[in-house]
């Protein structure tokens, strides 16, 4: 996953199985959730407990275990482990989102369906993260790596980049004074510096007021790094290995890269916000689509109306700022 180290998922839990597996439990349920949905009656008025309990289905436990079992190749006792710990038990560190199973008795459970149709899965796993003691700081490091290798990708594979340096991090020293730039990349005479930030899913007005706070200081940190770059270009251009020329009048791009993806195509303190999806789109396709449709003949998109990003290496260098 570009969210999540790989040992993150694949590694035996304290709990005595892998995120990978709960995940796989997981995706049963919401199956048997979506099967559940498609019987339930159009009409949902709920005049009695009776036609209430249509909307809450309640299996036996041994045969949902068993089912699981089958399905996804693993023990018995390992699918039950997992379905305790997904089982909502009203502690204040869960919600039924990430724990849509409530037991009704000792040998039953009811699925909360509405919950299991509607799943975020990185919240998901985030939030089981946190539950088997997994601290998410080393979370960052990861989403800056993989955005830094999935920019270089596509900057390669771009026709219209045929002037460039990779996409890097590196730390900016000028006498006493040192920053550390997370994303550093040069595109003929655009240099793109960015700050990027892992943040953990948006899922409440607390949650986006505080993701706002941080992007709100990231700008901060970008704009301060950018404008000591800026001073002392020469310098920076010698630190990261890169050829400066006295003749180019260079451009200095700024962004932050959202992992959470919120407020990404807008702006945070006129610094532009973006996600690494966004990002690497503009180097992957140089034609935006407004309008398309499916050609029935060969089954293939087509486009109706388009938006044209760019049409050659100057052209790309120069729209880079206002794309993003």
């Amino acid at each position: 996953s570009d969210d999540f180290p790989k040992s993150w998922l694949s590694d035996k839990s304290n709990k005595g199985f892998s995120i990978e597996q709960c995940l796989e439990v997981f995706r049963c349920l919401v199956l048997l959730a979506q099967e559940y949905n498609r019987r339930y009656p159009e009409n949902d008025e709920v005049t009695s407990s009776k036609k209430l309990s249509v909307f809450c289905p309640v299996t036996k436990k041994v045969e949902l275990i068993a089912a699981i079992s089958a399905a996804v190749e693993l023990g018995r006792s390992k699918v039950k482990e997992i379905l305790e710990f997904l089982e909502y038990c009203g502690d204040t560190d869960q919600d039924l989102w990430c724990h849509p199973i409530a037991s009704v008795s000792s040998n039953e459970c009811a699925l909360l369906t509405s919950s299991l149709v509607t799943p975020v899965p990185v919240r998901l796993v985030e939030h089981w993260l946190v539950s088997l003691g997994q601290d998410l700081q080393s979370k960052g490091a990861h989403f800056e790596d993989t955005t830094r290798t999935e920019l270089n990708r596509a900057l390669k594979k771009c026709a219209c980049v045929t002037d460039y340096a990779e996409a890097c991090t590196f730390k900016l020293r000028v006498g006493s004074e040192t920053e550390e730039i997370d994303l550093a990349c040069r595109i003929a005479g655009v240099i793109l510096l960015g700050e990027i930030k892992s943040i953990v899913t948006t899922d409440s007005p607390i949650s986006q007021y505080r993701t706002y706070q941080t992007l709100e200081h990231a700008s901060n940190q970008i704009l301060r790094k950018s404008k000591l770059f800026k001073n002392n270009i020469s310098l920076a251009f010698e630190q990261l290995g890169w050829a400066y020329d006295e003749s180019e009048d260079y451009q200095i791009v700024t962004c932050i890269v959202n992992s959470g993806k919120i407020y990404a195509g807008s702006q945070v303190q006129n610094v532009p916000v973006t996600d690494p999806t966004l990002l690497c789109r503009y180097f992957e396709d140089s034609i935006a689509p407004l309008l398309s449709h499916i050609d029935h003949k060969t089954q293939k998109t087509a486009h109706l109306a388009w938006y044209e990003l760019y049409d050659s290496p100057a052209t790309l260098a120069e729209n880079l700022s206002k794309y993003l």
